[in-house]
């Protein structure tokens, strides 16, 4: 960024400047660096952290976490909240099926913890004291003796103790509270905490405790279910694959965001995550998803070597059988990476508008925090809803409305939009 170049020219000109001379030389840096979009944007996510996290009711008394935990599932979800509750000392009962399933689950639990001895992030002692503290037990069950269940696999309805508190995690419906966590390619650092229609004080309380815990900012968010960094995130994705429609080449839709700041672009995120996660999301009007392209294809994503991009032992690269696939249905035409920066930034500020309107979030800056902390959207550019500020409210709607591209519902401007 502009202030880390602005450091290297001081360190250049220390040893070459007279002593004043350096001072007035660092002066005007620092009045320049403070008075940048980059510092403003810094404020405005730390100020927003800040206020969301102001939003616990004065008078609800903190609902104190036990430090054993039920968690319920057999899934990566349940492996990855376990992982998780594990990294930050808690004692886990792991409720899961028949036996088969119990030993399948704790053998792979086991690899991710063999894993991280293997890179240098746990020691050998540390892995054997995390396993110690995980016992596997039968199904619903294990709710019973825990006064905290996470519940993170669909269908399952725990059997609670009496006054025990359940957080849903699994997607679906919340009607109480739950948690909804970004996909792990992100390394997200929030979690929303979804207060249904009939949460309890209390209950929301503990969830956000509970988020805290795991070492992750909880946002709160009103919902029956649906999670604001997951409609963001489609938001983004449906604009990536709507600038492929158009022609452009997603090497270079990756890389105008890199170059902006946001290293892990719509399609290498895709890769990372799995095409099959993507494939079924909606596109009207004639418009592909073109994660489903690939999948027929045979391109599954990282775990397959193939996807958007080609995936090896150091990383992913570009594929030039991929833009084969992609020019056999339709002209390739490229589109400036300011364009795309533009209307990828509408898109996601446009949905940011539709769940502002739902009720989700009470404030813009909220949406801000959770695409920074839980999408990886660039600190430095303040959020999606700050960053179309940025670049100028009418600039973005003007692109979205001059996109000639038939998911018209999708890219039709809210009428929040008041440049």
């Amino acid at each position: 960024g502009q202030a880390a170049r602005r450091v290297l020219a001081l360190i250049e000109a220390a040893p070459l400047l007279p002593f004043t001379a350096g001072l007035a030389m660092e002066e005007d840096a620092f009045d320049s660096a403070q008075g940048s979009s980059e510092a403003k944007a810094l404020r405005h996510v730390f100020l927003s952290e800040r206020r969301a996290a102001r939003c616990e009711a004065k008078d609800q008394k903190p609902v104190e976490i036990p430090d054993r935990l039920a968690i319920i599932g057999g899934g990566a979800l349940a492996l990855r909240i376990v992982v998780l509750a594990l990294d930050h000392g808690f004692g886990v009962d792991w409720g899961l099926g028949s036996a088969d399933q119990r030993s399948a689950a704790m053998a792979k639990l086991d690899d991710v913890l063999s894993h991280a001895v293997a890179s240098g992030r746990l020691s050998e002692p540390e892995r054997a004291a995390r396993r110690s503290r995980v016992v596997a037990g039968e199904g619903m069950a294990v709710g019973l003796a825990a006064r905290l269940v996470i519940v993170a696999e669909r269908g399952h309805g725990p059997l609670l103790a009496k006054g025990a508190i359940c957080v849903t995690a699994a997607p679906g419906a919340i009607d109480r509270v739950g948690l909804r966590f970004a996909p792990s390619a992100y390394g997200p650092r929030a979690v929303e905490v979804i207060c249904g229609p009939r949460a309890a004080a209390s209950e929301r309380s503990a969830a956000r405790s509970l988020a805290r815990r795991f070492g992750l900012t909880p946002i709160v968010v009103n919902s029956a279910g649906p999670s604001v960094a997951a409609q963001l995130a489609e938001a983004v994705q449906r604009g990536a694959d709507g600038l492929i429609d158009q022609g452009a080449d997603p090497y270079a839709v990756d890389a105008a965001l890199a170059e902006w700041g946001w290293s892990l672009g719509p399609f290498q995120a895709r890769d990372r995550i799995g095409l099959a996660s993507f494939s079924e999301a909606e596109r009207a009007g004639g418009a592909r998803n073109w994660s489903a392209t690939l999948l027929r294809a045979g391109r599954r994503g990282r775990i397959a070597g193939r996807g958007f991009y080609r995936w090896t032992n150091t990383g992913p690269e570009r594929d030039a059988g991929l833009l084969s696939v992609l020019d056999s249905v339709r002209p390739a035409q490229p589109i400036p990476a300011e364009s795309i920066r533009r209307i990828l930034v509408g898109a996601m500020a446009n949905e940011g508008l539709r769940i502002l309107d739902a009720g989700m979030v009470p404030r813009a800056s909220d949406l801000d925090v959770i695409a920074v902390l839980a999408l990886g959207f660039p600190r430095d550019r303040g959020g999606p809803m700050r960053a179309a500020s940025d670049i100028g409210l009418l600039a973005v709607k003007t692109a979205l409305e001059r996109l000639e591209h038939p998911d018209t519902g999708f890219w039709m401007p809210h009428p929040g939009w008041v440049p």
